[in-house]
C-alpha cells in the first residue's frame, strides 16, 4: 500500500510598496511576465530554509500546482496576490538577470535578496481567500497570523487550519 503523499506546501511573503518607494511592485514583475513568460521576485534578508526550497522545487518538478501568496498591508486591510512558481533559488541564476525588474539594481537591493522565486503568473485574491489559508506549524488561520506577528515570511498550507 502506497502511503498517500504531505500536503503540498506553499509560501506566503511579505511586501511593501512604500518600503522601496515603488509605485506598485505586482505591475512590475508583471510586466516583465508579460513580455517574457516568468519573472524572479526576491525576499530581502533572511532565507527561506533551504528544505522548504528544497521541497518547493519537487513540487514543482513534479507538476504539483504550488504557489506564493504577497500580501502587503493597505490602511487596516491586507491586498493579497497569488503567484505561480516555477522554481526557488538561493541565488539568482546569471543567464537570466533580465527576468528582474530594473528596481533591484537601480536601489542597489539585489545583494540584499536573501532568496529568489521564479514566477509565472500574479493575480490578485480576494482578501477573505486568506482564511483558506493557515500557517503549516501552528495551523492558525494566515490573517490571524499577519495581524500579531512580524515575520515577513510563511510556509503555509491551503484548507482547513484553526482560527484563533
Amino acid at each position: 500500500m502506497e502511503l498517500p503523499s504531505p500536503a503540498p506546501i506553499h509560501i506566503l511573503m511579505r511586501f511593501a510598496d512604500k518600503l522601496l518607494s515603488i509605485d506598485d511592485t505586482i505591475a512590475e514583475h508583471n510586466r516583465l511576465i508579460a513580455r517574457h513568460g516568468t519573472v524572479w521576485i526576491g525576499k530581502l534578508g533572511k532565507p527561506l530554509a533551504e528544505r522548504h526550497i528544497m521541497r518547493v522545487n519537487e513540487q514543482c518538478r513534479q507538476n504539483i500546482p504550488t504557489y506564493l501568496y504577497l500580501v502587503q498591508k493597505k490602511g487596516t486591510a491586507y491586498q493579497a496576490y497569488r503567484a505561480t512558481v516555477v522554481r526557488m533559488s538561493r541565488a539568482l541564476p546569471k543567464r537570466e538577470q533580465n527576468l528582474v525588474p530594473h528596481y533591484y539594481e537601480e536601489r542597489k537591493i539585489t545583494r540584499y535578496v536573501g532568496f529568489w522565486t521564479k514566477l509565472s503568473g500574479i493575480t490578485q485574491i480576494e482578501k477573505g481567500q486568506l482564511f483558506e489559508l493557515h500557517i503549516a506549524s501552528s495551523l492558525f488561520a494566515v490573517p490571524d497570523t499577519l495581524a500579531r506577528s512580524m515575520a515577513a515570511l510563511f510556509v503555509v498550507r491551503e484548507g482547513q487550519g484553526i482560527r484563533s
